[in-house]
Parts: structure tokens; sequence; C-alpha cells
């Protein structure tokens, strides 16, 4: 919880101290616990209950390893110094409050847009960064998956839409 409330000094204090291991384990507490909370409510049907704590869990264990590859491969490509452990440990350690108060309407969106704060300190912790870069690190990936989803969902469209407007032509090319 100290890195909720001072994490500049917790980043600075902790880099270099954590490593893959401890990551997981700080992951692991944060995906479990919320796996439980999810749990709980499909508890009439117990196969899926189980099913949700444990696809909760393995699926954010191995989300976190690919969320944060994303943004250490951004944080490379942006000149960054650090290391893929360092930066795997520091965002882990903010990943069980963060993540458990996102559930909760309304102040989850206050916890993630205070995550994004986190995050940003603890990128500029690892890597050196001055605050643009470290806002870039994540940003740049967000714009990314962005455009694919509008791109997704234009071309969904386009097609539901092309097609009936075929099929109001009878079927038949206009030419």
């Amino acid at each position: 919880m100290e890195v909720l409330q001072k994490p500049k000094d917790v980043f600075k204090a902790q880099k270099g101290k954590g490593d893959i291991g401890k990551g997981v384990m700080n992951f692991a507490i944060a995906y479990l616990i919320v796996g439980v909370i999810y749990a709980i409510f499909a508890i009439a049907v117990p196969v899926a209950a189980v099913t949700i704590l444990f696809s909760t869990l393995i699926g954010g264990i191995i989300g976190s390893f690919i969320g944060v590859g994303v943004l250490y491969l951004v944080a490379m490509l942006l000149g960054g110094k650090g290391s893929f452990e360092d930066m795997y440990y520091l965002l882990s350690i903010f990943a069980a409050p963060i993540t458990i108060l996102g559930i909760i309407p309304f102040v989850g969106f206050l916890a993630s847009l205070y995550g994004l704060y986190l995050l940003t300190l603890a990128i500029m912790e690892v890597h050196g960064f001055d605050t643009l870069k470290a806002v870039l690190v994540w940003l740049i990936p967000a714009i990314v998956v962005g455009v694919l989803v509008a791109v997704v969902f234009a071309a969904f469209f386009a097609t539901l839409f092309g097609a009936g407007a075929f099929g109001a032509m009878g079927g038949k090319l206009p030419y």
C-alpha cells in the first residue's frame, strides 16, 4: 500500500531488488483476489466459478508478461536503458491494489487513472526517462490498439452494410 502513497520513493528503493519471480507473485496475488471475487458471483455454477478463478489467474499472469513486454519493447525503441526484470517487478508492485480497485464501478476508473500515473513514474525510474518519454511508452501502444480496433469495427460495419446494400439490389451488380 505504501506504493500508492509514496510511489517515487518506493520505486527508487525497489529498483534492482526484485526479479521475475517476485513480480509473478505480485501479479498472481492481484489476479487471484480478483478471480475469487468474480468466482463468488458465479458460485451457483461451481464449474463456472472454478473456471473463472483459474482463467483470471493464468490469463492475468500471461497478460502481465505480454503487456510489460510490449511496454518494454516501446521503451527500448525510445532509448530505454532499464532491464525487463526491473520493469516487470516495479509494475507488479502496484498491480494488486490497482487491479482490485479496478473492479469497483467509478472507483475503478479513478484507480485506472492513478495506475497510469504510477506506470509513468515506474517507467521513468526504470529507464531514466523524462515524463514525456515515459508517457509515450504506454500511449503509443494504446493508440496502436485503438486504431486497430477502429479499423476492425469499420471493416465489420462496411461488410455488414455493404452486404445489405448488395442484397437490396437483388444480389446483382449494377453493371
